[in-house]
């Protein structure tokens, strides 16, 4: 079986090395020196550092600001004045064309439960206008905006409307930025727009309900839909920008904030979960999404996304240590002494995925990327083979692999004094084939790669100047 399964990757691996990466894929180069936007914000240049650089596909509604559910082309809202520093709220509207007005308009706090009605004026031809935190807006509906249906609802982000007002322009889509570099600071993490070279949002970390200071941020994971998690030493902080909230885990217990995600923990956080204490240790998050949250001995499966009321805590058969998402389905791997099992969650319910394989070293080696077990050491990357527990050779053509993530890893490459971080790419269909995607980075600023659903970036610092080569589909 072991050696069908290396004939399978030395012929996928022989046909990627004669094939170009992909004709619908783009390469591109980013510099920036952060040292003016930092000290604008109030931070010292020198104790900021990038954390990853996301790559958004900007045709995604959501990034665009631009609800799902209406045509697009038959409604408009513009500011007509405002500051956005008093943006607190998102927006609701619903749309009734037996009702008069056909158009009523609500502020909402968090991802569009809480909701209160607005006075609306409506001038006629399908106009209405109305304030909200102090900011003037008019919304126009040319005929009916529904994608389906005579009546529907659509919402209007916070982080949307905050874009609109910074711009004073409600013409234009203006949604996420298209390549963001997450930074860190001692107090805050900011969200900065890398084309427009400005601060983008801020999340103050003060602002988070935490048992003493929430530390330094480790890294950052994307999943291309939305959602953005900043992992601490401790706690989680998930950014969802679908849904307009923030939310927090922490061993212990999971926190929504009471506002919305641009206004993020301004009213509180409610807490919506107590983890149950596993004999006298207490839990470790290990993942946090837009539909679960997952800790070391307990999880929980919130198929309702998290709606405060609808949550489901159940214990684990297995202690976690490894968890990760693919689209809705959930992963975990165990370690029993010296072996190792991948499993399923299925609708809170761990199933498992294969017989149990011997773990050769510790537990920290191994890592669950796209539903494969890896193992990866200081000198070494292999597939595990989930039927006989064996090891299965990769075409990294390098065993210095400094970071593997979804779809990608990196390479330290050194030949003589010329040191550069190569960017490697999976084949779609074979997980041990990789290929070279032609990002290089200088070993002298490398700080990482981030995957950004179908994007991948590879970010680097020197001083206050970033630097982003990233690949897009």
């Amino acid at each position: 079986m072991v050696s069908l399964i290396k004939k399978m990757i030395y012929a996928a691996t022989g046909i990627l090395a004669g094939a170009a990466i992909s004709s619908a894929q783009t390469t591109s180069n980013l510099s920036i020196d952060m040292a003016a936007e930092l000290t604008r914000v109030g931070v010292s240049p020198a104790a900021a550092s990038v954390k990853g650089v996301i790559v958004t596909d900007t045709s995604a509604s959501w990034a665009k600001g631009v609800p799902q559910s209406v045509k697009s082309a038959y409604y408009s809202l513009q500011v007509t004045a405002g500051t956005v520093s008093s943006v607190n709220h998102g927006l609701k509207v619903d749309y009734n064309p037996i009702r008069i007005p056909a158009t009523e308009v609500s502020a909402c706090n968090g991802d569009g439960v809480n909701c209160a009605a607005l006075e609306v004026q409506t001038p006629g031809g399908g106009q209405a206008t109305f304030t909200l935190d102090g900011n003037s807006y008019l919304l126009t509906t040319m005929g009916p905006p529904c994608e389906s249906g005579v009546t529907c609802s659509f919402y209007f982000t916070s982080w949307h409307l905050m874009n609109m007002v910074r711009e004073m322009n409600g013409s234009a889509p203006i949604g996420f930025p298209r390549v963001a570099a997450v930074v860190d600071s001692p107090a805050t993490v900011y969200l900065m727009d890398l084309e427009r070279n400005a601060v983008w949002l801020t999340v103050n970390k003060g602002s988070l309900p935490t048992t003493g200071n929430i530390g330094d941020l480790q890294n950052v994971q994307y999943d291309g839909a939305g959602s953005l998690s900043l992992n601490f030493s401790a706690n989680r902080v998930l950014l969802d920008f679908v849904r307009d909230r923030v939310m927090l885990a922490t061993g212990d217990e999971l926190l929504i904030a009471d506002s919305a995600l641009v206004n993020m923990g301004s009213t509180g956080f409610t807490a919506v979960v107590t983890v149950p204490r596993a004999g006298d240790s207490s839990s470790q998050i290990l993942h946090l999404s837009s539909s679960a949250a997952v800790w070391t001995t307990h999880y929980l499966v919130a198929e309702s996304v998290f709606l405060v009321g609808q949550l489901a805590l159940r214990e684990a058969q297995q202690p976690l240590f490894a968890t990760e998402a693919l689209g809705e389905e959930l992963f975990g791997l165990s370690a029993g002494g010296t072996q190792g099992q991948k499993w399923h969650l299925v609708n809170g319910l761990l199933v498992a995925q294969a017989a149990p394989f011997v773990l050769g070293g510790p537990a920290s080696e191994y890592r669950l990327i796209r539903g494969d077990v890896w193992k990866m050491t200081d000198h070494a990357v292999s597939l595990i083979d989930l039927t006989t527990g064996s090891q299965v050779p990769t075409s990294i053509d390098n065993s210095d692999v400094r970071a593997l993530l979804p779809g990608q890893a990196a390479l330290r490459r050194q030949v003589g004094t010329n040191c550069r971080y190569a960017h490697l790419v999976q084949h779609a269909g074979s997980s041990a084939a990789f290929k070279d995607s032609g990002l290089v980075m200088s070993c002298n600023s490398y700080a990482g790669i981030t995957s950004s659903g179908e994007a991948m970036a590879m970010y680097g610092q020197s001083g206050t100047v970033v630097q982003a080569a990233y690949l897009t589909k």
